[in-house]
């Protein structure tokens, strides 16, 4: 609906139904309350979503225990570096560590294409001394937050435009039936067909 229609709408005038003036404060409401409730859906899931992972981290930070390996095998020299998106490839690397009894244990895991041999890196063990992923640190928490924040934002601001495109639409039902039966009216006296 343009401006000039919506303020039209507004204004006394003999083409103005009370349909029209309906969907003008609906149109408005809609617009105040997408333009107030997107963001604060978007800020509300954002922070909900940073403590539930925060307090996820601190459960699997529990559950794990960090060791400083190192590169016993570094990955052949003709190992893809780049993938197709541009970030740097994992490739498996062959790494050794000292566990709490003081044992030398050789895994492998991996690391970025790009590490070489005798380099240092940090992995993560459970509480049965097996390799596991990494706990969530605070950038991961931070872009996940940001992203259900604009995730729940875009979808507020969605329900919004498909609730006052509905409402568009049943005022212009309401219209059109009313024009339908306004005419049925008038058209038999315009067209000189009076009974």
């Amino acid at each position: 609906m343009s401006l000039t229609l919506l303020r039209a709408r507004w204004r006394p005038g003999p083409l103005r139904r009370r349909v029209d003036v309906v969907e003008a404060r609906l149109a408005v409401v809609l617009g105040c309350g997408v333009c107030v409730c997107a963001p604060l859906a978007g800020v509300l899931a954002g922070w909900s979503s940073a403590d539930h992972e925060r307090a996820l981290a601190a459960v699997r930070r529990e559950q794990l225990h960090g060791v400083v390996a190192e590169v016993v095998v570094a990955p052949a020299r003709d190992a893809v570096r780049v993938d197709e998106t541009g970030r740097t490839t994992t490739v498996p690397v062959t790494v050794r560590w000292t566990d709490g009894d003081g044992r030398r244990i050789t895994a492998s895991t991996r690391l970025p294409a790009d590490v070489e041999r005798g380099d240092r890196t940090r992995l993560w063990l459970d509480d049965r001394e097996r390799l596991s992923a990494a706990p969530p640190d605070a950038h991961d928490i931070t872009v996940g937050a940001w992203t259900t924040g604009v995730w729940a934002a875009s979808w507020t601001a969605g329900a919004g435009v498909v609730t006052g495109v509905v409402v568009h639409r049943v005022c212009e039902r309401c219209r059109a039936a009313s024009w339908e039966h306004e005419w049925a009216r008038t058209e038999p006296v315009w067209s000189r067909r009076t009974p």
